[in-house]
Parts: structure tokens; C-alpha cells; sequence
């Protein structure tokens, strides 16, 4: 009876402390698979944060490229524009100082044919007066031939009219009508000339 009792307890004391090495190994084993579930988790968590992180940041960086696209392309477009602008008005300038410069060539050419009217005029007028002196003095000069030397001089003072009649009549006397090599800037020279001429004349007589 006494070894029976005594060995009872002890197989009792044996067992629990298996059963209870048991439980505690298999809670070891539970919270070592919570902590790899939680550790898992948290892994799983801060992969899902990073991704959602990147395609956050992939996101922002191609609606930044886009920006910069569409502000480059605007810019482009402004730029082309202008430079549109610019050309159209250039264009525009070109084509007003062009009409501006044919019109002062049209004026110039109407200022010409005018002065060459006035010329013609005016010489039309000399020989119907010279005919006309000439007819008085019995001289038939209708069979006359008139030339007309261009460029012929002209004269630019009120003073000098018999200075250049002598001088013209110089040039017919000596045959040189081709070409008069005078004008109103030598007319001192040319007066000081004919008056030392006529005194030589004078004295010489």
C-alpha cells in the first residue's frame, strides 16, 4: 500500500510537469508564431507602404513631367508665335518701305519728266523768241537746224545772263557744243576773263 502511494504522486508529478513543459513549449511555439505572424505582417505592411510610397512619388514625378511638357510645349507655342509675329511685321516693313521707296521713285520720275517738261518748254519758248527777233531783222532762220547739248549748263543767279550768253556763244564760235565745260560756279572766273579780254581789246584797237 505505502509503495503504491508513494509512487502514484510521483507518476502524477511527472506527468504534469511534462504536460505543463508540454503546454509551455507549444505557447512557445504559439507566441514565436504570433511574433513571425506580426513580423510578417509589419514586412508585409512596410512593402505595401514603400510600393504605395513609389507609386506615389512615380506618380507626382510624371504629373511633374507632364507639367514641364505642357509649360515647355506653351512656351514652344508662345515662342513660334512671336516669332510668327515678328516675321509678319518685318514682312509688313519690308513691304511699306518698299511701296515708300517706289513711290519716291515714281515722284522722282514725275519730278524729272516735269523739270524736263519745263526745260523743253522753256527752250521751245528761247527759239520762238529768237525767231521771232531774228525775223525782224530780215533773217530767214526757218531752214535752221536746232540742237539741244545735254547736259547743258544753267544758270543759278539773276546776275550772270550775259555771262553765260558769251560763254554759250564762246563754245558755238569755237564749235564745241558737244560738251559745255562750265557752269554757275565758274562764272567769277569766267567774268574776270571776258573783262580782261575786252580790255586787251580795248587798248589794242
Amino acid at each position: 500500500m505505502l509503495e503504491w502511494q508513494t509512487s502514484e504522486p510521483k507518476e502524477q508529478r511527472k506527468r504534469g510537469r511534462k504536460e505543463e513543459a508540454d503546454e509551455n513549449k507549444r505557447k512557445e511555439e504559439a507566441k514565436k508564431r504570433k511574433e513571425e505572424e506580426e513580423a510578417e505582417k509589419k514586412r508585409k505592411e512596410e512593402e505595401e507602404e514603400q510600393k504605395r510610397k513609389e507609386a506615389e512619388e512615380a506618380e507626382k514625378k510624371r504629373k511633374e513631367e507632364e507639367e514641364e511638357q505642357k509649360w515647355k510645349e506653351v512656351e514652344e507655342a508662345e515662342k513660334k508665335r512671336k516669332e510668327k509675329e515678328e516675321e509678319q511685321k518685318r514682312k509688313q516693313a519690308e513691304e511699306e518701305q518698299k511701296k515708300e521707296e517706289e513711290e519716291e521713285e515714281k515722284r522722282k520720275e514725275a519730278e524729272e519728266a516735269e523739270k524736263r517738261r519745263k526745260e523743253e518748254e522753256h527752250k521751245r519758248k528761247e527759239v520762238e523768241e529768237l525767231r521771232r527777233y531774228m525775223k525782224g531783222k530780215h533773217i530767214d532762220a526757218e531752214n535752221w537746224s536746232l540742237r539741244y547739248p545735254d547736259p547743258c549748263p544753267q544758270q543759278g543767279s539773276g546776275d550772270d545772263c550775259a555771262i553765260f550768253t558769251c560763254k554759250y556763244m564762246e563754245c558755238l564760235a569755237r564749235r564745241d557744243i558737244q560738251r559745255f565745260t562750265f557752269s554757275q560756279d565758274d562764272m567769277p572766273t569766267v567774268r574776270a576773263r571776258f573783262t580782261l579780254h575786252f580790255i586787251k581789246a580795248y587798248f589794242n584797237a
